[in-house]
């Protein structure tokens, strides 16, 4: 679990580095990738960045930066909209689009994991491609606005029979309170894990141990 959480928060360095430094590539990141793997820096962005191991692609995906407006956008949408045309949506047909010439030039499986809007973004396509997923917190605003307005939840709706997925929450977690398994239906494909209540309860941090650095330090270089 710690070293897909890991990914994610090395993927918000990457995003930190490139709003601070808009006239160079984001290169400091790469002092904290684990030392098993390789970043695909052609296929890395702000949206998500793509790595190589020895046996796999893993795409992580960062959560919401609510200070830039382009992540408000997105956020805006994900609450109010359901248009093709939103930049949700955009998103996501983007890393379809970048999915797709992955599978065509490296023949090995590819795992997504994101946290909160990226654990949303895995868990939809995820599911939707068939890949294996670890969703941190997803972002659950059907839900949230689903309550609001006495609808039933539609998340239950998403899932696919074949998809291989695992949702981690902090349990009183109300970003990701429809990820649970209490509302999603049983799937022997998908595995949920719950942490326990946790202050602050929606941060990355709640999925790396404190003694992470000590008990993998061969592997994680420190994040600060």
């Amino acid at each position: 679990m710690e070293y897909f959480a890991y990914l994610n928060k090395v993927h918000q360095k990457y995003h930190n580095e490139y709003k601070n430094n808009k006239n160079r590539k984001p290169y400091l990141y790469k002092e904290l990738l684990p030392y098993d793997t390789t970043v695909l820096e052609d296929f890395t962005d702000i949206d998500s960045m793509v790595l190589e191991t020895d046996d796999n692609i893993i795409i992580a995906n960062r959560g919401l930066d609510v200070k830039t407006i382009r992540d408000l956008v997105i956020l805006k949408d994900m609450l109010i909209s359901s248009k093709q045309d939103s930049k949700y949506n955009e998103i996501l047909d983007m890393e379809r689009n970048k999915i797709n010439k992955i599978k065509e030039l490296y023949d090995k499986p590819i795992i997504l994991t994101g946290y909160s809007r990226g654990g949303k973004k895995v868990f939809d396509l995820g599911n939707e491609l068939n890949l294996e997923y670890h969703a941190f917190n997803p972002a659950d605003t059907t839900t949230l606005i689903n309550n609001i307005v006495g609808k039933t939840d539609k998340i239950s709706n998403q899932l696919q029979p074949s998809s291989e997925g695992k949702i981690y929450r902090t349990a009183n977690d109300i970003i990701s309170i429809g990820y649970n398994s209490t509302i999603v239906p049983n799937n022997p494909d998908v595995e949920f894990f719950s942490l326990g209540n946790a202050l602050s309860n929606h941060h990355i941090d709640h999925f790396i141990k404190d003694d992470i650095f000590i008990q993998f330090d061969a592997k994680y270089p420190q994040l600060a």
